[in-house]
């Protein structure tokens, strides 16, 4: 399952998100920044080196992650690895199953479940479950070693705070300080601290909750001197959240001819190139009832006055 090096490609803010092992991850990119070509690359390692650990890959709908989410990942491990989904007679060698019980030369994976639907079945004997957050009650009782989601700015405070992190707490998945994915099982020499991590990987919007969550408004000044300036990105990392946010131009490389450019022309005066391209977390995103209102000229330290009410 080793693939050849020149097969993983990620352009440099793809690959921060590998520098440490963090509890509470967040990819925020520009549109067409390949964050969900990230979820299946990241989400492939797991199922290599870490197959016994169930996984969780959640998008914000049904749709979104069928129509998005998934079939960039299914793409991503096709491009890497060749792996396709298992049929009798169209792909006998297929990796993974969905929706269905494993055939029997699947490795066992060892876990007693009601049912098949929502899960993804590998033939290591790796599982991923997936979900929708529009009804995030569904996965209470669940535990799960990893988890991933996409277009979190989308999705309510409560699914993720209250929710997913709880079910954050599967046994046997471990830091690893020796190796370019930093996270292993129990039997890697080696294996560090226990650790169940959550990755969330989202465009920029006006979600207060997410950017309090990984303290973004404590870096706003840095975070914008990076994201606008050629070839630079944020990366923050405080022991227990790792942070990085990137504008497209990083990922132009992958996207058709003048998509950035063309794009750039049809937003120019709407307030959101901010958000669309440069991924600024801090940007007018088009609903703002005040657009002349500017966080930094508008906002600071009050001073008591009696004169006024």
């Amino acid at each position: 399952m080793t693939p050849p090096p020149n097969k993983i490609k990620l352009i440099e803010p793809q690959a921060a998100i590998f520098k440490v092992a963090a509890a509470y991850n967040l990819v925020l990119g520009a549109q067409g920044s390949g964050k969900s070509h990230n979820i299946g690359v990241l989400s492939s390692f797991f199922v290599r080196f870490c197959p016994q650990m169930i996984g969780l890959i959640a998008a914000n709908t049904y749709d979104q992650l069928s129509r998005a989410t998934l079939l960039a990942v299914f793409r991503t491990w096709k491009e890497i690895y060749g792996w396709d989904e298992y049929h009798p007679r169209n792909s006998p060698g297929g990796f993974y199953v969905i929706d269905k019980e494993p055939p029997a030369h699947f490795v066992r994976h060892g876990h007693n479940f009601k049912s098949n639907n929502n899960n993804i079945y590998l033939a290591n004997g790796a599982v991923i479950f997936t979900a929708s957050l529009d009804n995030y009650t569904a996965i209470e009782g669940i535990e799960v070693g990893w988890g991933m989601l996409d277009e979190t700015a989308d999705t309510t405070e409560e699914a993720v705070t209250s929710v997913v992190t709880g079910r954050l707490r599967q046994k046997g998945l471990f830091k690893n300080p020796n190796s370019f994915f930093p996270y292993c099982s129990a039997d890697t020499p080696g294996a560090g601290e226990a650790i169940n991590p959550l990755f969330i990987f989202t465009k920029p919007a006006k979600v207060e909750w997410l950017n309090e969550l990984f303290k973004l408004g404590d870096h706003r000044e840095e975070i914008r001197a990076k994201i606008y300036a050629p070839n630079s990105f944020f990366y923050h990392f405080d022991g227990l959240r790792q942070v990085v946010i990137y504008s497209v131009h990083h990922n132009a490389s992958n996207l058709p001819a003048k998509f950035v450019e063309n794009r750039m022309q049809l937003l120019e005066g709407s307030g959101l190139i901010g958000s669309h391209i440069f991924g600024d977390p801090f940007s007018k995103v088009g609903g703002e009832f005040v657009p002349e209102f500017s966080h930094e000229k508008h906002v600071g330290s009050p001073v008591f006055s009696p004169q006024h009410a």
